[in-house]
């Protein structure tokens, strides 16, 4: 009887509390085009910052992002070669590439020990013989 009763008070709080869900499609949320009295103009879209790029609008043609022009690979590096790049490439370089590369180039990184295809090797002759532009290019954009 006793466990009876204890059912009988819980059956109605299962059923309450099933029935406070709130899935995403109910959630409160700012619609793009909709009306909004919260900020002063009305509107829930809010304007876009000054000097906001949008990813899929990004001018990626031009020299500094391709290390081309005209068709050709640049003979230097779009870029002022000094000190701070150099450490700041040295850092990027140990974290991203030297697991597959290794930290000298040789393409005998951590990733190759362990069995994973073996990636190129920097110190070929062909990309000592390469212009800088493709270097940049392929260290830029991969």
């Amino acid at each position: 009887m006793r466990k009876l009763s204890s059912l009988a008070m819980l059956a109605p709080l299962v059923l309450l509390t099933a029935s406070c869900r709130q899935d995403m499609q109910d959630q409160p949320k700012y619609k793009p085009l909709g009306a909004n009295r919260f900020f002063a103009d009305g509107r829930d879209a809010r304007p876009v910052p000054a000097g906001t790029i949008a990813r899929d609008e990004l001018n990626d043609t031009d020299a500094f992002h391709t290390g081309e022009a005209n068709g050709a690979f640049l003979d230097t590096i779009p870029l002022t070669v000094d000190s701070q790049l150099l450490h700041r490439g040295e850092d990027r370089f140990n974290i991203y590439c030297s697991p597959c590369h290794g930290r000298t180039g040789d393409g005998n990184g951590m990733v190759a020990q362990r069995g994973v295809k073996i990636p190129a090797n920097f110190h070929t002759q062909r990309l000592r013989e390469v212009p800088p532009g493709y270097l940049y290019q392929v260290i830029t954009n991969g």
